[in-house]
């Protein structure tokens, strides 16, 4: 396997860009008095330790190192099939028209169906969305934290800068958080570089019409499960069914 490491080291090209991923889990909670805010007759503010569990999400990140760019998104889940759509819109949107992506992320179980130290088997949808698009996926190594730092630290750069920047805003729905998200990490990528008069927006923009076209037909995600035909002659797939063709 290709060392992660010697993977960081490649110079720049905008046409092959190396693209780190890593995402979170969060605890969604609320409030469960109203807190009091500070006043001049109460000078200090007042918050109830007890708290209601709105359940949870994750925060998936994206970065390019080299560049600066970076991409984040909220969702109630992380299976294979959010994996497989965070990936999607990785491709067809943000880097649509490139000749391959390199992909550094987590050592992940989902991308493994049996794993073995000699010949793992690979998830059939990660294959058949790497095929596609002409991606390629290095996982990183357990216990080497050198390999997903690029990762790590952007997780914690929104953490700090976005995250804790919307903190004090109340979200009742993904939709609302995503907008949120995307509205600050858009502010921060059009900040100009220190010492500099561009932003990580303005390089993405001189770049795009480097990268090469998008493919025609676009990935469509499959499901593939084992049923068996029941008493009336019908399989169940999510509540409903399905008569199966009778030989």
């Amino acid at each position: 396997m290709e060392d992660v490491l010697e993977v960081y080291k490649r110079p720049y090209d905008e046409a092959y860009p190396v693209i780190c991923m890593d995402e979170k889990p969060y605890q969604l909670l609320d409030h469960y008095k109203d807190p009091i805010a500070m006043s001049i007759k109460n000078p200090i503010a007042k918050e109830d330790y007890e708290y209601v569990r709105k359940g949870t999400a994750s925060i998936f990140v994206f970065t390019e190192p080299l560049k600066g760019w970076r991409r984040t998104e909220a969702l109630e889940r992380r299976t294979r099939v959010d994996w497989a759509h965070q990936i999607k819109k990785l491709l067809t949107v943000d880097y649509a028209d490139a000749k391959k992506v390199v992909l550094i992320l987590d050592n992940c179980k989902t991308a493994a169906q049996k794993p073995d130290y000699y010949d793992p088997q690979i998830n059939k949808d990660y294959a058949r969305l790497t095929a596609h698009y002409g991606c390629s996926i290095l996982p990183a190594r357990p216990y080497r934290a050198r390999d997903k730092a690029s990762g790590e630290n952007t997780v914690k750069f929104i953490e700090a800068w976005v995250i804790a920047y919307l903190r004090d805003g109340r979200f009742f729905f993904l939709g609302e958080l995503n907008a949120a998200i995307k509205k600050r990490v858009d502010a921060l990528n059009s900040q100009p570089f220190r010492g500099a008069s561009y932003s990580r927006n303005d390089v993405f923009e001189k770049e795009y019409p480097l990268l090469m076209p998008l493919q025609p037909q676009s990935f469509e995600l499959e499901e593939w499960r084992r049923s068996k035909v029941n008493i009336d002659y019908c399989i169940q797939l999510e509540r409903q069914k399905y008569e199966p063709p009778r030989v």
